[in-house]
């Protein structure tokens, strides 16, 4: 379990910035982004870090197919390596296996007392994150001083709705899915 990635304040809302969301690519190829005529409209390139799940695939039986025999092993997946904790306005483009893997423990906690909330990124179970909000929201006796709410990031992207080419190469996808 890794506890507070970062801690941040929140700014006003009207100085925000107005560019939204900064998106980084963990897969190892670029994400082009189409319109619905298949033309690019943004390009996304790998940041230099594949995010990955860990596989442990112990062998089961071969077979034989048109006369070789081909090993068949039984796929075990864990956790995603190389995933970096969520972090407020950054999204992180994955493959679906590991934004299906992750998605559930990926949280922020805010602090709801204050004009700017403070926030942090967390990774753990959701009780984690509660035992994490209720540790924060306490002084040495046991006092609140502060009421922290976990929240899921819902920061992992994975390309959607595939657009092909007249041969049926994958050319770039119309959207991205977030669970």
């Amino acid at each position: 379990m890794r506890l507070c990635i970062d801690l941040h304040r929140r700014v006003k809302s009207g100085s925000r910035r107005n560019n939204g969301m900064k998106l980084v690519n963990l897969t190892a190829h670029d994400i082009v982004l189409c319109n619905s005529l298949g033309q690019t409209n943004l390009t996304l390139p790998p940041s230099g870090k594949v995010a990955r799940v860990e596989c442990y695939a112990p062998f089961i039986e071969e077979i034989l197919v048109e006369g070789e025999l081909v090993a068949v092993h039984k796929p075990r997946y864990g956790a995603a390596l190389d995933l970096p904790g969520p972090v407020r306005d950054v999204g992180l483009v994955v493959s679906a296996m590991v934004r299906e893997t992750e998605q559930e423990y990926r949280w922020f906690i805010y602090d709801t007392g204050e004009k700017y909330p403070l926030y942090c990124g967390f990774v753990g179970t959701e009780q984690d994150a509660i035992s994490m909000a209720l540790t924060m929201s306490t002084d040495t006796d046991g006092r609140r001083i502060k009421s922290f709410v976990p929240t899921r990031a819902n920061d992992l992207y994975s390309p959607g709705e595939l657009v092909r080419d007249e041969k049926g190469r994958i050319i770039g996808c119309k959207n991205l899915y977030r669970m």
